[in-house]
């Protein structure tokens, strides 16, 4: 696996996030203008599919009130029938990274950079 490295999806999501700033400069001013917002809590909830899986976020349709922090809660079926591509069009607010074997694709919510691939 000579010049390749596989990153987890907690890290790669942020990793890619900051592929929006140029420069440091870019970044700091980014932060000030965001803090305004504040920050909340980005736990990962896991919602299984046919063909692959996604884990939801804050302000994704699919996103419990309350979630499951401690993992004694049933697992999330809302999707458990569907193809990954049914539960993106069923469910239409996102902020999830989609789990497949042929990709990783991150989808945002408003007032974050997204991820960019490369």
């Amino acid at each position: 696996m000579v010049g390749k490295l596989r990153v987890a999806p907690p890290q790669l999501y942020e990793l890619s996030r900051l592929l929006n700033f140029q420069s440091l400069d870019e970044l700091r001013h980014y932060t000030k203008t965001r803090n305004r917002w504040g920050t909340e809590r980005m736990f990962p909830v896991g919602i299984r599919c046919l063909d692959g899986a996604i884990r939801v976020l804050p302000g994704d349709s699919l996103y419990p009130e309350q979630p499951d922090l401690i993992g004694t809660a049933p697992p999330i079926d809302s999707c458990s029938k569907l193809t990954v591509d049914q539960c993106m069009m069923q469910y239409p607010h996102h902020h999830r990274i989609v789990l497949k074997s042929d990709s990783n694709r991150p989808v945002i919510k408003i007032w974050h950079k997204p991820p960019l691939t490369v």
